[in-house]
C-alpha cells in the first residue's frame, strides 16, 4: 500500500515541478505578441514593466504556476489518499484531459498542460494498471 502513495507522490513532485519550469519560462513562450511584434501585449499582465525575456512568473503573476500546479496534483493526491484502482483510472483519464486543455489553449500558458499531463498520464496509467485491487 505504502508504495503506491509513494508513487502517486512522485506524480504530486513532478507537478510541482511543471509548476516551476512554468514560473520560470520567459514570457515570449506563452504570448502571441511576442512572436509578431516582439513585444508584451497581453490584457493580465501582473507587471506593466514585464518584457518578452521577463519570466512568466514575473509577466503573469503566481496564478499561473499555481493553476498548473493544482490541474496536474490534484488527481494523483486524491489517487494516493483512496488507494482504489477504479480512483487511479478516474486519475489517469483526468490527465488526458488536461493534454486536450493544453491543446485547445494552445497560445498560452496552459500549453504546459500538454507535455505535463501527457507525462503523468502515461504514469499514472502505469500504477493504476501495476495496482492491486482493494476489497
Amino acid at each position: 500500500m505504502i508504495r503506491w502513495k509513494v508513487g502517486w507522490a512522485a506524480l504530486v513532485g513532478c507537478a510541482l515541478g511543471a509548476a516551476v519550469v512554468t514560473a520560470r519560462l520567459p514570457a515570449r513562450s506563452f504570448s502571441l505578441s511576442c512572436s509578431k511584434t516582439q513585444e508584451l501585449h497581453a490584457p493580465d499582465l501582473a507587471h506593466a514593466d514585464a518584457t518578452c525575456a521577463s519570466s512568466t512568473l514575473y509577466a503573469f503573476g503566481l496564478w499561473p504556476p499555481i493553476q498548473i500546479f493544482l490541474v496536474l496534483a490534484v488527481p494523483a493526491i486524491v489517487a494516493g489518499v483512496v488507494a482504489r484502482r477504479w480512483v487511479s483510472a478516474l486519475a489517469a483519464v483526468a490527465y488526458v484531459v488536461s493534454i486536450g486543455c493544453g491543446v485547445i489553449h494552445w497560445d498560452s500558458w496552459l500549453i504546459v498542460l500538454l507535455p505535463a499531463g501527457a507525462l503523468l498520464a502515461v504514469l499514472a496509467l502505469v500504477l493504476t494498471l501495476l495496482q492491486p485491487t482493494r476489497a
